[in-house]
């Protein structure tokens, strides 16, 4: 009789042992998942404002070329980009055939035009 309840023993603490391992996975499983999600909200979010400045910065190339142009009406555009803030900017202004109207084309660009990991055009 006594091995009997001894061997019961045993295998309720195996029991134990096999529910506690699994609640062991199954959190650990989870816990990478919310990390994975995590990293990757942070991703599209910074991805998302590096978008938002790209854009700002060419607007604000557009807004460059009109004042430049208001000084000098001769003026073509920038040669090299402009470092702003956390981008530079790029201004090309051609002209327009058959009008005497000018087309002005400006790149937002983070970090930098040559090396853009975003780009956006106005």
């Amino acid at each position: 009789m006594k091995s009997k309840i001894n061997l019961n023993l045993n295998f309720k603490k195996a029991q134990v042992i096999a529910l506690v391992l699994l609640l062991i996975a199954i959190s650990s499983i989870l816990t990478v998942t919310a990390f994975t999600q995590v990293s990757r909200f942070r991703n599209f979010g910074k991805r998302s404002i590096e978008k938002e400045l790209a854009l700002n910065l060419a607007e604000a190339g557009i807004d460059r070329a009109l004042w430049k142009m208001n000084e000098s009406p001769a003026y073509t555009g920038d040669p090299t980009p402009v470092a702003l803030g956390q981008g530079e900017l790029k201004v090309t202004i051609s002209g327009v055939a058959g009008s005497a109207s000018k087309k002005i084309t400006a790149d937002g660009c983070i970090p930098t035009c040559s090396n853009a990991r975003v780009k956006r055009v106005a």
